[in-house]
């Protein structure tokens, strides 16, 4: 179900006079006004589709987790969704929860990559292939364990310290004010006719995000920035694995998301910005939807969001 608003008003419905059909075999009496009418309205309408507040279903809960529906089919997660197993090939899996606006950090432990896995760890948005490992296009920035090489664009660089079974990589994202989500679960709510509804624009391509960078620790040595300047958009913490066919045993990591890090880093000596755990995203996503349903309600969004991060 779609239909089209004015942007001037969420409440008030803009006639369109040329969807008025003349009488069979006579001409439209408006004509060039009705046309000229069309025009400078067509500028002005915004898509719609009904509002819906977020499930269970949908993945996004009180706590940040491995993602149900994010990642690719082949790759198991653990009962608590904080472990990932990879088969056959290099999978993908992103966390529930992603942010487009401040600092973040967590850790990935490897478990196990036994004689032909292989891990990339490192931070996606939703435009970023899936079925390929992070770093395989421009939306999204990987740590490998073969020579510690970073990867962005698909293209390796020079980076970090190789690592291994057993060790801890940090995950840093610095994502400075200014960028756009990028994401239709951040479109703008409005009410229409009694009604809530979605508004759906036309997909922008995102612009650099100037200021903002990527960088990894390896048990609590800081590796430096892998990236620079990223496209905008909401990046979540991504792991992809992979092994060849004939390996019995999966490739595997584990996720610690906060707000307890057994490598807790000193930001500050390596003069970089002090970073909130992933964690916290579960109370920000929760805050700002009770927000925006107060708001729509009449309510003090203020009030909602504070009850609802109180409650995450």
């Amino acid at each position: 179900m779609e239909e089209q608003l004015g942007k001037r008003g969420a409440e008030k419905e803009v006639e369109l006079p040329a969807r008025k059909k003349g009488k069979k075999g006579g001409s439209n009496a408006r004509g060039k006004d009705t046309q000229d009418v069309v025009e400078a309205f067509q500028d002005d309408l915004v898509r719609v589709v009904p509002y819906r507040r977020p499930t269970a279903e949908d993945d996004v809960g009180a706590v940040v987790l491995l993602s149900k529906q994010d990642k690719a089919p082949q790759l198991q997660l653990s009962d608590d969704r904080l472990a990932v197993t990879g088969h056959k090939g290099f999978r993908s899996v992103r966390a529930t929860h992603g942010a487009h606006e401040g600092t973040f950090y967590c850790e990935a432990t490897l478990q196990h990559l036994g004689s032909t896995g292989h891990c990339r760890l490192g931070w996606s948005s939703k435009r970023a292939e899936i079925n390929a490992p992070v770093g395989y296009d421009a939306f999204g920035v990987g740590y490998r364990d073969i020579e510690g090489s970073s990867v962005h664009k698909a293209l390796r660089s020079s980076y970090g310290a190789a690592y291994g079974d057993g060790d801890v990589i940090g995950l840093l994202i610095h994502l400075p004010p200014g960028g756009r989500p990028m994401e239709a679960r951040a479109a703008e709510v409005v009410r229409y006719k009694g009604l809530l509804y979605h508004t759906q624009d036309d997909e922008p391509d995102p612009k650099p995000l100037f200021g903002s960078f990527v960088g990894f620790f390896k048990n609590g040595q800081w590796q430096g920035k892998a990236a620079e300047d990223l496209l905008e958009g909401t990046y979540y913490p991504t792991v992809s694995l992979f092994t060849l066919p004939d390996q019995a045993t999966g490739a595997s990591v584990t996720m610690n998301f906060g707000p307890n890090f057994k490598f807790a880093p000193d930001f500050g000596a390596h003069k970089l910005p002090a970073a909130e755990p992933v964690s916290g995203l579960a109370a920000k996503a929760a805050a700002a939807e009770a927000a925006t349903a107060a708001e729509l309600m009449g309510q003090d969004p203020a009030a909602a969001a504070a009850a609802a991060a109180a409650a995450a």
